[in-house]
């Protein structure tokens, strides 16, 4: 133990004497010497950006100088009338004198309006075509009718490297006639600028609009006229008077840019940034030697004092260098200050290090059971005693409470429990449905890594919290069992209380993980070598079964996959005409209310009698896209089904055969059949409509042949004729809606309708034909069962109120005026909004009995109103207005949230008993 009073005193530290050094010594030069540089810095600076200013203001004045008098010689050729009008020879004349008096000059040439050259100085040029329309500086004094200073180019006649000054031909306002330019030699503007008497390093370069270099001063160093400048765009776009950039050798510089009036050239002073630090090397040498003459005296004074700080730190390393590791040594150091400190810690180092030896026979032995229960886990194939052996070892190595060891059921999100070693609440839920991220299982896959908490229950990604707080788990360990780089499980630990997991059982829980998957992988390639063994049993068995089914396979797939498409199409198309549907006979149905006039009724009878048989079109449309099983369902016989069917068929088949003076026959082959779960009306619309195609092939008389019976749990019915039959590629067809070939006497909803409701019952038909020889049309469906036939409901309902007050929700407006005009011909007031949020805003103001919304509308939907409204008043019947067919209404039920559904298009005069039927599943 220290002694507090000795403590308690003031210690004369290793850090306070170093501290004391420091301040003394260090401190004071290194402020005076930091104080000093940044003044020599900005200083220096600041002398060269005002030079590097001046320099490129001079330049830009010389430069703008030089424009302006070459300027001034072009545009006084470009009205000169010569120029415009005369003869080549006395134009080049009087080019001539000009580029006599202006070294500097390439060349002068005039062009027509349309950059055609009429004359030029240059004596290459004579006799040779010159085009200069797809030059840029030529557009734009076509296009402005003003002189123009281009930038770099290549003279298309000589190839040297100039700048062109131009002018239009004749005076402001006049036509386009041609225009005059003049090459400026960049060769010579070069030269001219390298001439110039600079100093301190300043360079001049002058670049053109697009920062390629026109000229550059001094010349020293590859020419560089027409590239680029590096850094251009940021010297352009700076705010600051002088800017940094790197030159072409990646050296620093600092540049001022002037703009040439007029041109969009730039001139740019540039000098090396090195300037200003060599003038700061030299005054560092003439400063910086003193300076650190004082800083070695300094180091001697430091030197002295550590000097007293050495030796006891001697004495202590003497004793470690003579610590052996089977004997404990003490230091014999009596000092008040760290080393005192370091020595005593020492000792202690000497009791932990025991310590630590100890554990470490211990890890060593729990090592080598690890290694021994590897062993035991490879030595069987059994998957689930492997995981479970596992699971157990895992609990008592890591002194868990319970262990548990989750799989990921192949690339799907499921995660199944397979071995849980340890007594935990809900026990038997051995499944769990993840998403990637969620949960720690979940954590645990996606970021494959190991996972410690010390409060798993105050941890957000935990979704089972109940689980935990019932089972008082707090400590958790979760590593991923990874296979072939592929994480497919997790070791999961928990212990209840505050106790927590160290690293080194982290570390002990991933060598636990590999045996998991090394005994995962067995068990895998174990099954699926079992596996392969059954199935090559079992395939050549099944090859000639596979073989002779492929090509009827084929052909049904074929078939599925066109009706498919067509469905969809119809889906759409089927909710579209009932909202106009509705509207004509809803608007027909008021009318008619209204109106007496005998005529006037007749033709509104006859438009609600189409509206509503176009409802029936729909209606076959829609079924015909459904696949799914219907829901209300009852025990039908078919024989007896079949014979009904004959009966009302009847008149086609004899009476109106006899009539044409031909012969039909129809009977019935019955066998014994189960009954099959079935609506009635809707399996005998699709025989008649099978009667009906078998009649209309035999447009001569024959016979038809209605067969029953049942085999594999299925009952059949073949209705074959003796007609003309059906080719190959009519027969492929002929399940298809508005395919027929019948003429315009047919819709061709007949045998697709059927088709749509023997899918919905979960079954199938097959086309048998060949041409003259008949056809034979099998429905195949499903023997009923007790789960197959649903209860029908019962239960007194109670009559709803006389007057009630009804909101109307509905994106379409003329259905939603109709049905709020149906209504209030009933006596209800109405209230209609034109969307779900309008109509739920509405509906919490207070006031309505009872709610008709529309199922699909954009934004929030009706299913979506009708969740919201139950939320808020349980007891107010919704009532679903929807143009969709009935398995796609009950597919957005979700919760079941309304009481009825209305189709469209309504009969007005149902409503009544629709509102009856809502308020009384509200009072059940």
């Amino acid at each position: 133990m220290v002694d507090v009073p000795r403590v308690a005193r003031f210690r004369w530290t290793i850090k306070r004497k170093l501290l004391a050094l420091g301040a003394g010594t260090l401190i004071p030069i290194a402020l005076l010497l930091a104080y000093w540089l940044r003044a020599e810095i900005r200083h220096a600076t600041r002398d060269a950006e005002a030079r590097l200013e001046l320099a490129g203001g001079q330049a830009a004045v010389q430069v703008d100088l030089l424009l302006a008098d070459v300027r001034g010689h072009v545009e006084s050729l470009a009205r000169h009338p010569a120029i415009r009008s005369g003869p080549r020879e006395t134009i080049e004349q009087a080019l001539g004198e000009v580029v006599a008096g202006h070294i500097e000059l390439e060349g002068l040439l005039v062009v027509d309006a349309e950059g055609h050259g009429r004359a030029s100085v240059v004596r290459e040029a004579v006799g040779v075509p010159v085009s200069v329309s797809d030059r840029a500086w030529f557009r734009e004094v076509r296009a402005s009718r003003r002189p123009v200073v281009s930038g770099f180019q290549v003279g298309r006649v000589t190839g040297h490297p100039v700048a062109v000054l131009a002018a239009p031909l004749g005076r402001p306002g006049e036509a386009f006639e041609g225009a005059v330019s003049a090459g400026l030699s960049l060769q010579r503007l070069h030269a001219l600028f390298a001439s110039l008497p600079l100093s301190g390093g300043i360079a001049i370069t002058v670049v053109d609009a697009d920062g390629r270099i026109l000229a550059r001063a001094p010349a020293g160093g590859p020419n560089r006229l027409g590239q680029p400048l590096p850094s251009f765009a940021a010297l352009a776009r700076s705010d600051s008077t002088v800017s940094a950039f790197a030159w072409f050798d990646g050296t620093d510089h600092l540049a001022s840019v002037a703009t040439v009036p007029g041109t969009g050239w730039r001139v740019v002073a540039s000098a090396p940034r090195a300037l200003v630090q060599g003038r700061i090397e030299r005054q560092m040498r003439e400063v910086g030697l003193p300076l650190l003459l004082l800083l070695g005296v300094a180091a001697a004074v430091g030197l002295v004092i550590a000097r007293k700080v050495w030796r006891p730190l001697e004495a202590l390393r003497a004793a470690v260098t003579r610590f052996p590791r089977e004997e404990r040594l003490a230091v014999g150091v009596d000092s008040s200050d760290e080393v005192g400190d370091l020595a005593r810690a020492f000792d202690e180092m000497t009791v932990q290090v025991g310590t630590a030896q100890s554990a470490l026979q211990r890890r060593v032995g729990e090592l080598e059971a690890l290694s021994e229960a590897g062993q035991l886990l490879t030595s069987t194939l059994e998957l689930s005693q492997v995981l479970q052996r596992l699971a157990e070892l895992a609990r008592a190595r890591l002194e868990a409470d319970v262990a548990r060891i989750w799989l990921r059921q192949g690339d799907s999100n499921e995660y199944r429990l397979h071995a849980q070693a340890g007594v935990a609440a809900n026990a038997d839920e051995v499944r769990i449905h993840l998403e990637p991220g969620e949960g720690l299982v979940g954590s645990i896959m996606a970021r494959r890594e190991p996972l410690l908490l010390a409060h798993m229950q105050d941890d957000l990604r935990l979704v089972n919290r109940e689980w935990a707080r019932a089972g008082d788990f707090h400590g958790f360990l979760g590593v991923p069992i990874v296979l072939e780089d592929t994480p497919v499980g997790v070791l999961a630990c928990m212990r209840r209380g505050p106790r927590a997991f160290s690293d080194d059982e982290v570390r002990l829980a991933q060598f636990l993980a590999l045996p998991a998957a090394i005994a995962i992988l067995n068990a895998r390639l174990y099954d699926e070598t079992r596996e392969r063994a059954r199935e090559n049993a079992e395939l050549v068995t099944s090859l000639r079964r596979a073989l002779d089914d492929l090509a009827q396979a084929q052909e049904r797939l074929a078939e599925t996959e066109a009706l498919r498409a067509v469905g969809q199409l119809a889906a759409g198309m089927a909710h579209h005409l009932n909202n106009i549907l509705a509207v004509v006979r809803g608007r027909a149905a008021l009318l008619l209310q209204r109106v007496e006039e005998p005529a006037t009724r007749r033709g509104l009878e006859i438009v609600e009698r189409a509206a509503v048989e176009g409802a029936e079109v729909v209606r076959r449309l829609q079924e015909f896209s459904r696949a799914q099983r219907v829901a209300e369902s009852a025990r039908v016989d078919m024989n007896a089904l079949v014979g009904e069917v004959l009966e009302l068929t009847r008149p086609r088949w004899r009476d109106d055969a006899e009539r044409r003076g031909i012969a039909i026959e129809a009977r019935l082959d019955a066998g014994e059949i189960p009954h099959v779960a079935a609506s009635h009306e809707r399996l005998r619309e699709a025989l008649v409509n099978v009667i009906f195609n078998a009649l209309d092939a035999m447009p001569s008389g024959g016979r038809i042949v209605v067969r029953t019976w049942a085999s594999d749990g299925r009952v059949h019915c073949s209705v074959t004729d003796s007609g003309t039959g059906m080719p190959d590629d009519i027969r492929r067809r002929a399940l298809e809606p508005f395919f027929t070939t019948k003429g315009p006497k047919s819709r061709g909803l007949g045998l697709s309708a059927c088709h749509g409701i023997v899918q919905r019952h979960g079954g199938e038909i097959r086309i048998e034909s060949r041409p003259d020889h008949g056809t034979t049309v099998t429905i195949s469906l499903p023997a009923a069962t007790a789960a197959s036939v649903p209860e029908p409901e019962g239960g007194d309902r109670a009559a709803p109120p006389a007057v009630l007050n009804i909101l109307v929700i509905d994106d379409e407006a003329e259905v939603r005026e109709i049905l709020a005009e149906s209504l209030a011909a009933h006596g209800h007031a109405v209230t209609q909004a034109s969307s779900g949020a309008e109509g739920l805003a509405l509906f919490r103001a207070g006031g309505h009995d009872v709610v008709f919304t529309d199922l699909g509308m954009p934004g929030m939907s009706g299913a979506q109103v009708a969740d919201a409204i139950k939320a808020e008043s349980r007891a107010t019947p919704v009532v679903l207005v929807t143009g969709w067919d009935e398995e796609e209404t009950r597919a957005a039920r979700g919760s079941g949230a309304w009481d009825a559904v209305v189709g469209k298009p309504f009969d007005p005069n149902a409503l009544a008993a629709v509102i009856a039927r809502a308020c009384g599943r509200r009072d059940r």
